[in-house]
């Protein structure tokens, strides 16, 4: 069935037309305040988003998962990898910075080691921030990026790297609406549906997209439909750029096929009691992973897609910078 759009009165213009224009206007400006990165065969990266990090409370969903969290980025740091944190480390929408900082004191004691060594960046997310998306903000004299273009130089591929709310209304340009709304009501309805309706665990090789558990598939479908639509606003864009594009934000994960033009992927996010998904760059590979325990209390890496980064398409070429 086909759906036929609204219009705004006496433009002729859809809203979903509208949407798009504005998504890719804020995606441009993001890009345009992003910093470069050259690397090669040797760089090493691992990116996490939307961990959504609290007061340790019954509203703090990234407490179950603080152990394999640290575990699996303490990994990375005795590995040489460079830890590039996509949006929503922390969740500023529900609490404030200095209790989240004291909940979490050992895992920003490790943060901190990463920039000591040059081997730190922090992307912003719309929960990052209790103020306008595109103002200057830092955390702990740490600065936040807008987005992260990483230039690899053997094949001459870009990735961008952004969380991807840009392409949310609500999550960038109406923040001052939605996070007052969040902080005083959504807050403490979140509880009672997240104990039941968690995202599904991905499986090897991403065969479905993540569902709502405990829900039936008709209905957590159309819980997710928008969440699908923000998707495709940042492929559109993507596709207009022809640039390949790394995100969070949707908490849904996704790895594209090799003949996607221009990939798209989604990291997942750190939020679902049980498991993490972070995407990984090293020798030259692309990869998908997920870290859970096992019944042992073992920490557990599995691969769920990969790729070569000559496999994906060339973008566009890279700006000049001054």
């Amino acid at each position: 069935m086909t759906t036929t759009p609204q219009f705004f009165p006496q433009t002729g213009i859809s809203l979903w037309e509208n949407w798009h224009t504005q998504a890719h206007q804020r995606l441009d400006l993001a890009y345009q305040q992003s910093p470069h990165l050259h690397f090669d065969h040797n760089g090493r990266f691992i990116f996490f988003s939307d961990l959504h990090r609290g007061e340790k409370n019954r509203y703090d969903f990234f407490a179950p998962n603080e152990n394999i969290f640290r575990h699996a980025l303490t990994h990375y740091f005795h590995q040489g990898y460079t830890y590039i944190e996509l949006g929503d480390g922390d969740e500023l929408w529900y609490n404030n910075f200095a209790t989240i900082r004291r909940a979490y004191s050992q895992l920003f004691d490790l943060l901190h080691q990463f920039r000591a060594h040059h081997r730190l960046h922090l992307i912003v997310g719309n929960h990052d921030s209790e103020r306008g998306m595109f103002d200057p903000m830092e955390k702990e004299g740490i600065p936040l990026h807008q987005g992260l273009v990483l230039h690899h130089v053997p094949s001459g591929r870009n990735l961008f790297a952004v969380h991807g709310h840009q392409a949310h209304p609500k999550g960038d340009r109406y923040w001052w609406f939605q996070r007052p709304h969040s902080r005083y009501f959504v807050k403490y309805t979140l509880p009672f549906s997240a104990s039941r309706y968690h995202f599904s665990e991905p499986e090897d090789g991403l065969p479905n997209r993540q569902h709502l558990a405990n829900m039936p598939r008709r209905v957590s479908n159309r819980v997710l439909r928008f969440a699908h639509q923000l998707e495709g606003a940042i492929l559109s864009w993507a596709q207009e750029k022809r640039q390949a594009t790394i995100c969070g934000h949707t908490h849904l994960c996704a790895f594209p096929d090799p003949q996607a033009n221009p990939p798209f992927f989604n990291i997942g996010h750190c939020s679902t009691p049980g498991y993490i998904t972070g995407l990984e760059i090293a020798d030259g590979e692309l990869a998908l992973v997920k870290w859970k325990t096992d019944n042992t209390g073992v920490h557990q890496r599995t691969v769920l897609r990969q790729m070569a980064i000559t496999a994906v398409p060339p973008s566009r070429p890279l700006p000049q910078t001054s």
